[in-house]
This record gives structure tokens, sequence and C-alpha cells, in this order.
């Protein structure tokens, strides 16, 4: 059977897009399968692989422009990616029940007695 056509030129400016393979392969008019056996072809995927690195490039270049006019959030995310940056918490302290440790949990503080496995919640906790 014969390889169905397709127009490379079109795929590229898809994947420049950002769009998956999923929908590729919809705006081409062929099956996931067989786009995806086409990528499997060096020179074809070498065509998807150099309009993909083209959308990262740009991608990356409009981030560092709005990081260099001053966003924080760009500066920050940029700084943890490419500098290495993060963001530190550290709490300590002693309660009632002994010492008190704060860990991170999915971007929240979770607080817990060191002795204990999991929080407990006392009267004075609620009253306070």
């Amino acid at each position: 059977m014969a390889k169905k056509r397709i127009d490379i030129e079109e795929l590229q400016r898809w994947v420049r897009a950002g769009a998956t393979i999923v929908e590729v392969a919809k705006r081409l008019g062929i099956g996931v399968r067989t786009l995806n056996n086409r990528l499997a072809e060096p020179e074809f995927r070498k065509k998807w692989d150099e309009a993909q690195g083209e959308l990262y490039i740009s991608l990356r270049a409009k981030q560092v422009a709005l990081a260099l006019t001053g966003n924080p959030t760009m500066l920050i995310w940029l700084g943890k990616q490419y500098l290495g940056q993060k963001e530190r918490s550290e709490v300590s302290g002693t309660g009632a029940g002994g010492a008190i440790t704060l860990e991170m949990l999915d971007g929240m503080r979770a607080a817990k007695r060191a002795d204990d496995t999991k929080p407990s919640k006392t009267t004075e906790d609620s009253e306070a």
C-alpha cells in the first residue's frame, strides 16, 4: 500500500503552533497511527523535531522578553529554571507538646508535632 502524502510544510506549521500529535493528524486528515508510523522515519521525524524546536525557542524568547520588562512572575520562574534558584521555607520552635515542624506539601504548609505521625487538633488549637 502506498504511503499517504503528507504536506510537510503544513505539518510543521501546526507543530510550530503547539498542536499535539492528535491535533496535527486531524488537521492533515490522517490517522494518529499513520502519523506515528511516519514519525518513526528518520527524515520525517527530523522535520517534526525542527518545527518543535522552533516552537520551544519562540516560547523561551517570549518568556525572557517578558521577564526583561520586569514581570516578577516570569523573573522568578526563569530564575528557578536557569539559575537554580528556589524558595526556601524554614520554621522551628516549640509548642505545648514539644518540637513543631512545618512541611511543604503540594505548596501548602501542614503543621505537625514532631513526636506525632499525623497532625492532631487539640482543644487549645480550636480556641486559638
